[in-house]
């Protein structure tokens, strides 16, 4: 989420107007962040969703990944995004001037409907790097997850302009886990539909991976990373994220 925050800095300092929706224990987190921003009088929105954790079966607090108790309720905070989707599409409509461009990360695949019925551009913001994504999609393409069965192995990735060895134990497996096979369909489609892919990465960092990622997706992809160098202040930095730092901002500065 801070990676996206700093994407809506970086677009509203060049003139485009904002919106930034996210949850209310979301919004939380990061209220430093919004605070600077309302300071500097940037053009950008901020818009909470109430968080249906009770609709989807979560208990009582549980609005966010790193407050679910158990792994049996992954699917089950998978579920609740997917019911934002009419309260997103609800805000969107009521925005003036209406939207031209939706900017939403990979695992929000569910706002594809929502960009297709307002007739609004779609663009996927990815946080890793090319060579993870790539990677992640040729072992899955290939089927190496099947046909792999002890995870100690080393295979080789396909499709990579060199040769990368990795055991399927240390492979990206989030689209490989059970019970995920719809989630892991609706990703693929959300990429491969969408009008553009935004990455937090650099050209010097992975050359031949950003070409290779380029070339496997089929469409713009646009390098605007890294991101976390985009805020400078220090004392802005210390705060970002859920918990504050663990060395004291004036030791640091003393």
């Amino acid at each position: 989420m801070i990676p996206m925050i700093d994407m809506a800095r970086l677009l509203a300092e060049r003139g485009v107007r904002v919106t930034f929706i996210t949850t209310a224990v979301n919004a939380s987190r990061i209220t430093p962040i919004i605070d600077r921003v309302h300071q500097s009088h940037l053009p950008i929105n901020f818009i909470e969703l109430p968080f249906p954790a009770a609709e989807a079966g979560l208990p009582e607090g549980c609005k966010n990944w790193d407050l679910i108790p158990s792994k049996e309720l992954y699917k089950n905070f998978f579920d609740a995004l997917y019911l934002l989707r009419n309260p997103l599409e609800q805000h969107l409509k009521d925005l003036n001037p209406r939207p031209t461009c939706m900017i939403n990360d990979m695992f929000n695949a569910w706002t594809t409907n929502v960009a297709k019925a307002l007739n609004i551009r779609r663009l996927v913001f990815h946080g890793p790097s090319c060579i993870y994504l790539f990677c992640t999609y040729a072992l899955q393409k290939h089927n190496i997850y099947e046909k792999v069965t002890d995870d100690a192995e080393e295979v080789i990735v396909p499709d990579l302009p060199t040769t990368v060895r990795v055991s399927i134990m240390h492979a990206p497996r989030w689209l490989n886990v059970p019970g995920f096979k719809q989630l892991r369909d609706e990703v693929l489609h959300a990429e491969e539909t969408a009008d553009g892919v935004v990455m937090n990465t650099f050209d010097d960092l992975e050359p031949m991976f950003v070409e290779a990622y380029k070339k496997m997706v089929g469409k713009d992809v646009w390098i605007i990373g890294p991101l976390c160098l985009y805020d400078k202040d220090f004392r802005s930095r210390i705060v970002r994220g859920n918990k504050l730092a663990a060395v004291d901002q004036d030791r640091m500065l003393s």
